[in-house]
């Protein structure tokens, strides 16, 4: 996945949503809700209000690196440090994208599955 125009293994973005070793709270809870609602758009989820929100972290996110490393053990994930101002900006998202991820207010019911185009 390309954020920010950085692009991201598989391995890295797993290690960001809750249950990988990078999920430290915080921050991170955006970045792995982000994560979630792109693959949901990828999926074919409604796009909502949620596209201006992704565009603007991809935005803010340009260029910056905030997950390293192969996952070896010679060369572990880690959280690269960003900027505090950028932890506020997309910790202040967070409730928008668990908002979405959740399908709040678009009128699905938890387990309903997707359906394409609704």
């Amino acid at each position: 996945m390309v954020i920010g125009q950085i692009t991201y293994t598989q391995g890295q973005l797993l290690a960001l949503l809750p249950s990988g070793a990078l999920h430290t709270g915080g921050y991170v809870n955006a970045l792995s809700q982000f994560i979630a609602a792109v693959l949901n758009l990828t999926a074919g989820a409604k796009h909502a209000s949620i596209d201006t929100t992704v565009s603007t972290i991809n935005s803010d996110l340009a260029g910056i690196t905030f997950v390293s490393g192969t996952g070896t053990a010679l060369d572990p994930y880690k959280l690269v440090p960003i900027s505090a101002s950028l932890q506020a900006t997309l910790e202040g998202f967070g409730s928008t994208l668990d908002n979405y991820n959740s399908a709040v207010g678009m009128g699905c019911n938890e387990a309903s599955g997707l359906i394409l185009g609704h």
